[in-house]
């Protein structure tokens, strides 16, 4: 059955049971369901209200942001424990396939994405690298400021940075509930953190770092009469053993200081405890911002021509941080915004929907047949309306088509009307570009909308010039000031105090009764006609960025190099036309470095991973001459998926793009793409044949082969190899017996390594190529690192088990630092698969001996 499991969930999903036996008969009860509409109680099923709650937001902030602004609003909604996403542009965003909390629902909800950082987000120092969630401490215990005993949280590190007031909120925490928020713990517990980072900068990465000092690069001096260390800047490398530093202390500025090499009186910058929180509030911003370029870079919209419809509890505190890192400059803040998705549902318009399965061709023979359908499920929905007590002319019925294409499971929605007797000229476009292949409307489907409430404006009171607005208090907070933590005297308001016209100038935090603005520097707040607030970012933070080695920097790396895997992934969906990639998602994406080494992968398919860097090897030497030079150019792109090329199984193949600089002779890094074909030939349907005894009778094998040469797509020749079997010996073979879906598939793995170069490029702009390539670099080391301290730790914790194995054939006092690890599995004819694994518990390496296999 297709789609048997996704079916099967959903149906499990539905649930109502019980709740109306308490109303009576002539109350009306509605529903808010996960595609931002409302339905009547008896209409309701449980699966197509999961995410009833962000819906209502959506609908929030697209009834109240874009009528303002008419343009793309993104909206972003952050709470205790996660942030969600979306975007509107005049048009809500519906999807039907869902993946909810590792549960298929095929049900029509809006397009939110969800990411695991909250006020309640977990922060810690693991792998050698900031981490912000994705686990949460809850409301219970709640962040470590909630004083019941709970973990660090974005919560902690807000209030010691000043921008959560204790004094303004309610005396709600603490085992007894009557206690206020404590920021002495949050800064206890993150000084907790702050060591830890410290000790692994100068136990680790000071002496490494000595040859990469540069001038103006900061770090630690110790006044020795004093015993008191200051932060200085490396004014000169005078050679490769001595620099000179300066340095201010007691309000004197010393300068050109001597140090050594080996001397004891410098160290890696120690950070603050205010800088650490700094860092984590990044970090937390840099994971938000991420599904944000998905949901816009990664559909082809430009992110910084969008509002930014900011809600939810805690998302005021990071609206400024967020807009400038996207480019955004304005940032619009509804007066409701705490509680913004309750208001949203409030006027949420009443939908009804129909559908009927057809599986009609899509062609003019059958288009007087799919209209009749849809006249007929649209009087139905019309109706049911009515009946519901809504007036006939509030309705608007909008029907959509599921098309697909003959021999493909997998379907897109799209209007369904216009539609007359000519579907050619009414669908140009479709026609056009898919003129070879047969279209199916699998369904067709109305959906009635009954207009809900209006949204009614109330003006406020304009301040005229005697009444001047004050501020309630003054406070001390940090920001983050050109890469420069700085703690700048920071006034507080009441947000009930303003009044229309007013202007506020950053810093500033403003107090609401839900939830808490903070207004960085360089920030303008204005106070609009219907008391909402509009936030204008300024754009001199500019912060030069180089390429030493910055905790907080590695861990923003690795988020926009991951948001670019996952964006690539998403093209490749999204353009790709085989049920093997577009609906079981048998593909993935990754980000490469000038050597072909893994710099970032998308959570895609493991599998593919582990061998994929091999892949790109293979290429970067398959195609390197013996001087050095390249036989590759910008405009060409590599196919492979042979064994011994780096590949797996031959139906995974892999498409390789070399991305260049003007002024580099050699790529300068590289992006892949492998999607798993359907059929690739061999000696049976499929491409994996059980009984195969020879590489040909899998299927057709590339070694290494130009898919794209000087801008040209090579049709001909991809053809010729793909439907041409292999003859190395066994049974002749078949070539593919599914041409269309192989080439089709391959242009959208072109088109998403494309979405990868588009997006590299950006980065390479925003912070120049070698600091992204330094970056490239120091991911690596910490993935080195991060596995490394991983073998450590199962060292040490299976050590007991083999006391007295001997590594080297004698035993002797070296042996008590190796771990030794044995298993065994067995295939389904008796044959054993074994592994021996020797830990070195020193440095963290390893050795896997399949002797026995």
């Amino acid at each position: 059955m297709i789609k048997l499991v996704s079916r099967g969930q959903t149906t499990a999903a539905k649930f109502k049971h019980g709740f109306d036996s308490d109303f009576d008969t002539n109350v009306k009860v509605t529903f808010m369901q996960s595609d931002g509409g409302l339905c009547d109680m008896n209409s309701f099923n449980g699966y197509r209200a999961v995410l009833s709650g962000p819906a209502g937001g959506v609908v929030g902030y697209g009834l109240t942001t874009y009528p303002i602004y008419n343009k793309g609003i993104i909206g972003f909604d952050m709470g205790g424990t996660s942030t969600d996403v979306s975007r509107y542009d005049g048009e809500y965003d519906i999807t039907h396939d869902n993946l909810t909390a590792g549960i298929q629902l095929q049900a029509p909800q809006l397009d939110i994405s969800t990411v695991a950082a909250g006020g309640g987000s977990i922060l810690k120092f693991e792998g050698n690298m900031m981490h912000v969630g994705p686990e949460s401490s809850k409301a219970y215990p709640g962040p470590t400021c909630y004083k019941n005993d709970g973990p660090i949280s974005v919560t902690d590190a807000n209030l010691i940075l000043g921008r959560i007031l204790p004094q303004h909120f309610p005396k709600i925490f603490g085992p007894k509930k009557n206690e206020a928020l404590s920021k002495e713990l949050s800064i206890k517990g993150m000084n907790v953190i702050r060591d830890q980072i410290n000790k692994y900068n100068n136990d680790t990465k000071f002496a490494a770092l000595w040859n990469s000092f540069k001038v103006n690069t900061k770090i630690d001096y110790c006044i020795k009469d004093d015993n008191v260390w200051v932060r200085a800047i490396i004014t000169k490398i005078v050679d490769d053993n001595k620099i000179l530093v300066s340095y201010k202390y007691n309000d004197k500025q010393f300068k050109d200081v001597q140090v050594d090499r080996n001397s004891k009186d410098i160290r890696y910058v120690s950070l603050s405890v205010y800088e650490v929180a700094m860092g984590f509030i990044e970090v937390a911003n840099e994971s938000m911002c991420r599904p944000i370029r998905n949901i816009t870079m990664g559909r082809g919209f430009d992110t910084s021509k969008h509002i930014l419809a900011t809600f939810g509890g805690a998302g005021g505190q990071h609206a400024c941080a967020i807009a400038r890192s996207l480019g955004i400059t304005k940032v619009f803040i509804h007066k409701y915004s705490g509680i913004l998705s309750a208001y949203g549902m409030g006027l949420a318009d009443v939908n009804e929907e129909q559908q009927m399965t057809t599986a009609y061709e899509f062609s003019s023979t059958t288009m007087k047949e799919i209209i009749a359908n849809i006249n007929d499920i649209k009087g139905k929905c019309v109706d049911k309306l009515i009946k519901d007590g809504y007036e006939p002319k509030s309705i608007i019925t909008k029907p959509y088509l599921n098309l697909r294409f003959k021999g493909s499971n997998v379907g897109i929605f799209v209007p369904g009307e216009p539609l007359t007797d000519d579907c050619k000229a009414d669908n140009e476009v479709l026609y056009k570009s898919y003129k070879d292949r047969d279209i199916i409307v699998d369904t067709v489907r109305c959906v009635s909308i009954a207009k809900g409430a209006h949204v009614k404006q109330y003006k406020i009171a304009k301040r005229n010039g005697t009444d001047e607005l004050k501020e309630i208090e003054t406070t001390k907070a940090y920001f983050d000031v050109k890469g420069e933590v700085k703690c700048l005297e920071t006034k507080v308001y009441d947000f009930n105090q303003l009044k229309f016209g007013d202007s506020l100038l950053g810093p500033a935090i403003i107090l609401q009764n839900t939830s808490t603005i903070v207004i960085e520097p360089n920030c303008c707040c204005l106070v609009t006609t219907y008391g909402d607030i509009e936030i204008r970012i300024g754009n001199d933070q500019v912060q030069e960025i180089d390429t030493s080695l910055n905790n907080v920097r590695l861990a923003i790396f690795g988020h926009r190099f991951m948001s670019i895997a996952e964006q690539m992934g998403r093209a490749l969906e999204r353009t790709s036309v085989s049920t093997n990639i577009k609906e079981r998602k048998d593909f993935s994406c990754a980000i490469f470095g000038p050597n072909g080494g893994l710099i970032a992968n998308a959570p895609h398919l493991p599998v593919h991973l582990g061998s994929m860097q091999d892949a790109v090897r293979y290429q970067v030497k398959y195609w390197t001459n013996d001087d050095g030079t390249v036989n590759i150019k910008e405009g060409d792109v590599l196919v492979s998926n042979h064994p011994k090329a780096g590949g797996t199984h031959l139906p995974d193949i892999t498409v390789i793009t070399p991305v260049f600089n003007p002024n580099a002779k050699k790529p300068i890094f590289w992006l892949a793409s492998r999607g798993h074909h359907a059929d690739i030939g061999g000696i049976a349907p499929g491409s994996m044949p059980p009984f195969s005894k020879y590489l040909s009778e899998e299927g057709v094998a590339i070694e290494a082969f130009k898919l794209v040469q000087n801008g040209l797509f090579q049709e001909d020749d991809i053809t010729k190899l793909l439907v041409t079997p292999n003859a190395l010996g066994g049974t002749e073979a078949k070539g593919t017996r599914n041409l269309s879906d192989n080439i089709s598939d391959l242009k959208a793995q072109i088109a998403a390594n494309n979405k990868g170069i588009e997006l590299m490029n950006i980065l390479v702009d925003e912070y120049k190529l070698s600091v992204v390539q330094a970056y490239m670099k120091y991911i690596q080391d910490n993935a080195e690192e991060a596995v490394r301290e991983m073998l450590k730790q199962t060292a040490v914790k299976y050590r007991h088990l083999n006391q007295n194995d001997d590594v080297d054939g004698k035993v002797d006092n070296d042996d008590s630092k190796y771990t030794i690890l044995n298993a065994v599995d067995y295939m389904d004819d008796g044959t054993p698969i074994q592994v021996k694994i020797t830990i070195n518990s020193v440095d963290g390496s390893a050795v896997f001996d399949f002797k026995g296999t």
